[in-house]
């Protein structure tokens, strides 16, 4: 059993992490962007990032 304070603070947390990924994340594409710029023949393409995997953990 865990109580709905517990259960908060750990959403928190994980969110928390989960948006030092994306950021990390979008700061790379951004890095390959702009190096790919100076290549004649770009092949990255940024805006075809993964979706963010639902979570199975709901709040009710």
């Amino acid at each position: 059993f865990v109580d709905d304070s517990s259960h908060a603070l750990t959403n928190s947390v994980l969110q928390r992490v989960y948006d030092q990924i994306t950021a990390e994340r979008k700061i790379k594409a951004q890095t390959k962007l702009e190096a790919s710029s100076t290549d004649e023949n770009p092949t990255v393409e940024p805006d075809k990032e993964t979706p963010a995997p639902e979570s199975k953990y709901k709040r009710k």
